[in-house]
């Protein structure tokens, strides 16, 4: 109570109410907002976002997958390619096959598989496992870039060939 007025709240709006003249009002309130959420964040310590970086097979590029998304980074200069922009999917272990091929344990399909991605961008991306029944843990190229031994979180290991899209058990 102040100079015969009363401040109440009704609903999410505060009200005056003079006593005198038995007549309320409004409180007109407007908070002003930096949208602090919608502001552009610098990240102090990069690294505490990387998940993993793998060098390519001649080290001018790096794959590399940081927050679920994975980028080519040339390793001197150059320009820096994302690889399948899509920010719903997620990304780990990307690796390179060759110097314009990446391949990376994606859940484009809705199961985290492996896909190959082209670095250059002029081919979509190709899934090369179908129907994983455990996650895909670990990548291993071979050098020639023809095959991927895989593992699975129950260490099953398994060797890829990829041009014949063909999956054979090695450790079971």
């Amino acid at each position: 109570l102040h100079l015969g007025n009363v401040v109440y709240q009704m609903g999410a709006d505060l009200y005056i109410h003079n006593i005198e003249s038995d007549h309320s009002s409004k409180v007109p309130i407007l908070l002003r907002s930096d949208f602090q959420h919608r502001q552009e964040k610098w990240v102090t310590n990069p690294k505490d976002y990387l998940t993993s970086a793998h060098v390519s097979p001649d080290a001018g590029r790096v794959a590399v997958t940081a927050r679920g998304r994975t980028f080519s980074f040339p390793a001197k200069r150059g320009r820096i390619v994302g690889i399948h922009e899509d920010s719903s999917i997620r990304h780990r272990e990307a690796k390179f096959l060759s110097q314009d091929r990446i391949i990376s344990i994606a859940d484009i399909s809705g199961e985290m598989e492996v896909w190959q991605f082209d670095t250059t961008g002029k081919s979509p991306p190709q899934q090369l496992t179908r129907g994983s029944s455990n996650l895909i843990e670990d990548l291993f190229p071979s050098p020639d870039g023809d095959y991927v031994a895989y593992l699975d979180v129950d260490d099953n290991l398994r060797l890829l060939h990829i041009e014949q899209n063909e999956v054979t058990d090695i450790v079971r």
